[in-house]
């Protein structure tokens, strides 16, 4: 399965602007359950420096945000490195969720759903 990491092989996709949520995700095809929608891409960075990254951001008046805790001590920031995964918006009943995967020795995290069109999911982030 992480061949389809290696290869890019996702789901084709558009980003559009939403009203009230900014620009977000959408399939142009239909996805079958646990097909892999998209790898999130970005820097991979620990707990301790994602809160200082947060915290300054949000001095700065940031309103945008997109970190991803992948787990305990990993945290992937999309912000300035990154991929259209990061247009997929927060929901607290997503409809997709991320998986570590194991590639070339690394981790990589992949997005994977049901069957839907427009894409959200839970960043595991309290507001």
């Amino acid at each position: 399965q992480n061949q389809r990491l290696l290869k890019r092989q996702w789901v084709e996709h558009q980003i559009k602007y939403t009203e009230g949520r900014g620009f977000g995700f959408f399939s142009k095809q239909d996805i079958k359950e646990d097909d892999l929608i998209i790898e999130y891409v970005g820097e991979i960075i620990d707990e301790v420096e994602c809160t200082k990254r947060m915290q300054k951001m949000q001095a700065e008046g940031a309103q945008n945000f997109y970190f991803l805790q992948v787990r305990a001590g990993m945290v992937v920031d999309a912000t300035h490195i990154a991929c259209n995964a990061r247009f997929m918006n927060h929901s607290c009943d997503p409809n997709c969720y991320a998986q570590r995967w194991i590639v070339n020795n690394g981790e990589r995290v992949g997005k994977r759903a049901p069957s839907f069109l427009y894409t959200s999911w839970n960043y595991n982030f309290s507001t």
